[in-house]
């Protein structure tokens, strides 16, 4: 019977939301195993005994949990700072033609879980960031903010390709902005995400006669138009569905704390077609060391748009 309740609260934890629904979850199913193992004993005394245990044990097991997932959020102070040097492998990754894209990706799906991720999982990956100063009441990149849970929940790890970013992204500094990205839903080889992206960026300041293009090229060209979940035309795409979106870039989650590679891995949610950065604390050694050493002058895989 024992075995048999281990994948059932398996997924219970894996779909709860709330860090505190666990903390009643944990103690009443470590109460009800007790509960169980007393009933198949015959023993009142033993329950009495037993069940009161039990959950004292699942109560500060879900806390020590919950205070591990907590210590180890990227949200705050640790960010940039703390993750950086530890990923850093050295100056071994000389050309994008060592990087293993493919094996990169399997290793963040391996590390932030499948969807749907729920409870302690979300928290750990990260908070909702705060919202950026210059972010006005009503603007539409507050769905972003406002659905991170969900995003994050729901989200498969996709590429995404920056078709464009703000400027200021480009340096290290102060303040949080975002970046105008294209991925594939269904997933797409990162060579092919980007070639996207620069077919999108060509388009910028011209007036396409093909209506879908000339909007996102409208788009591009104006650059305060908030296009959070587009089609890309097939023209610009071939018969593959692509997507463009604005993903917030949070400094503290990138390596450096500024844009240095035109990539980077997105939880790109189905229901909504919005996306948000995996954090890079999630990310592997290879993909950290690229950024790094882009950022540090080497030219391996980096372009300014």
């Amino acid at each position: 019977m024992l075995p048999g309740l281990v994948p059932i609260v398996r997924r219970i934890f894996e779909v709860s939301r709330s860090k505190w629904w666990q903390l009643v979850a944990g103690p009443l199913i470590a109460a009800l195993i007790g509960l169980l193992i007393s009933l198949k004993s015959w023993d009142g005394q033993l329950a009495l005994t037993l069940v009161p245990f039990c959950g004292a044990v699942g109560f500060v097991g879900v806390a020590l949990l919950l205070l591990r997932d907590a210590g180890r959020s990227l949200s705050g102070a640790a960010g940039v700072a703390g993750l950086t040097p530890s990923k850093f492998v050295g100056e071994g990754l000389a050309s994008t033609g060592e990087f293993d894209e493919a094996a990169v990706l399997n290793e963040i799906v391996q590390e932030v879980g499948r969807p749907l991720r729920g409870g302690t999982q979300i928290w750990q990956m990260y908070r909702t960031p705060a919202r950026t100063q210059w972010l006005g009441r009503g603007d539409l990149i507050d769905q972003i903010y406002r659905q991170y849970a969900d995003i994050v929940h729901r989200g498969e790890v996709r590429w995404a390709a920056v078709i464009h970013a703000n400027a200021t992204l480009y340096s290290p500094g102060e303040g949080d902005a975002g970046a105008q990205v294209v991925y594939a839903p269904d997933g797409a080889p990162l060579a092919r995400v980007r070639a996207w992206a620069t077919a999108c960026y060509a388009v910028k300041n011209t007036t396409p006669a093909n209506p879908a293009v000339r909007r996102i090229a409208d788009m591009l060209t104006d650059e305060l138009e908030r296009a959070l979940n587009w089609p890309i035309p097939s023209s610009l795409c071939g018969r593959a569905s692509a997507i463009t979106t604005v993903v917030m870039l949070p400094r503290a989650l990138l390596p450096l704390g500024h844009l240095t590679c035109p990539f980077f891995p997105v939880f790109a949610d189905p229901v909504t077609k919005m996306a948000v950065l995996v954090p890079s604390g999630w990310w592997p050694a290879p993909l950290v060391n690229l950024w790094v050493l882009a950022g540090r002058g080497s030219g391996v895989g980096v372009g300014k748009r």
